[in-house]
């Protein structure tokens, strides 16, 4: 009874000085909303984005944590990342590998499709072509070109396509851009005018080029290889590695060599016949049952797989002359942010 007593005598005096107000002809002023950009929660740290010693003389950049790619050119070093729908895109510069700018954001404004997050970049013609995601209502691919690093421009031209899929990898090769994501293959000269050459028939997650031909690493064990320029050639490899996803695929030392999610390995000569070549074996120092490998790069006559579990905070790094025989970076295996992908030191 007394909390309905004094909710009514509030509900009063409230009135009253509204009454009051009126009387004296006082108004509050009205303070028109601001509309801010959205601020990420948290800035990537530069600490991780490490510079490597491989047996003492291979070295490269690795980036783990929010650092999903990382590239070379112009003098620079670029990283790109931001959270996964976190609305967020970061770029960190560096000229020396070891001493990295403020992050900064190109990517927050997913009103307007600009894209959420960064997964990858790649470095060719005198720009840095960044690729990422965005609203999905629109679609998701999203290009952003820059010649520094750190002015970026966003490429609308990829808009003109309807349900472009998900953004998985770029590279730079046989003198053009290749975007290819979930379901599509996309190539530029400039990275700023697109042109769609077709669909994989599963879906996509990474791409090497070597021997003259671009060879994809797909959804449940499958191996996309181009061969005339829009037609793919598909190599099924799920009785070797089930139905496992392929985010490894690299060209070295004259074959093709990809890593499943869970550390099978398979080679080709030509990117269209693969056998089975070994399994890497996880350490005790990692949950094997949450470590998937990310991204596997060939750097300097080694080739060098990495990756983790971002929810069991442990990383994982292998590397082989061979890709056969591997060997484990303990400084990058363990416990720790997951490790994404990683690009030569120059």
């Amino acid at each position: 009874m007394k909390k309905k007593v004094f909710y009514v005598m509030a509900l009063c005096i409230g009135l009253f000085s509204s009454c009051d107000k009126d009387n004296i002809g006082f108004e509050e002023p009205i303070v028109p909303p601001i509309e801010e950009p959205e601020k990420p929660s948290v800035t990537p740290s530069t600490d991780d984005l490490i510079r490597v010693k491989i047996d003492n003389d291979i070295m490269a950049i690795v980036g783990s944590s929010d650092w999903k790619s990382v590239t070379y050119g112009n003098g620079k070093y670029v990283a790109v990342g931001g959270k996964y729908r976190g609305k967020t895109g970061y770029v960190t510069t560096s000229t020396d590998g070891i001493s990295w700018s403020e992050p900064i954001t190109i990517a927050n404004k997913p009103s307007n499709g600009m894209l959420d997050y960064l997964e990858s970049i790649a470095y060719g013609n005198g720009k840095f072509v960044a690729v990422g995601n965005a609203d999905a209502s629109i679609n998701y691919a999203r290009v952003a070109t820059s010649t520094d690093g750190t002015n970026w421009t966003e490429c609308t031209d990829i808009l003109l396509y309807e349900n472009v899929g998900n953004v998985e990898e770029v590279i730079f090769a046989d003198g053009k851009f290749v975007l290819i994501t979930s379901t599509e293959f996309i190539i530029s000269t400039d990275g700023t005018k697109w042109t769609k050459l077709g669909k994989f028939p599963n879906t996509a997650y990474s791409i090497t080029y070597g021997g003259g031909k671009f060879v994809v690493g797909g959804h449940d064990g499958e191996i996309y290889t181009l061969t005339d320029g829009t037609n793919w050639t598909t190599f099924d490899m799920d009785d070797v590695i089930g139905l496992d996803f392929i985010y490894c695929i690299a060209y070295g030392n004259g074959k093709f060599v990809t890593i499943s999610s869970k550390g099978i390995v398979c080679a080709s000569t030509d990117g269209m016949t693969w056998t089975y070549v070994t399994t890497i074996e996880l350490p005790s120092s990692v949950d094997a049952s949450w470590c998937q490998w990310n991204r596997l790069r060939f750097i300097d006559g080694v080739f060098i797989a990495v990756g983790g579990s971002s929810y069991k905070e442990q990383k994982t790094c292998a590397y082989s002359t061979d890709g056969v025989n591997w060997k484990f970076m303990n400084e990058l295996t363990g416990n720790g942010s997951d490790n994404n992908d990683l690009c030569a030191v120059q």
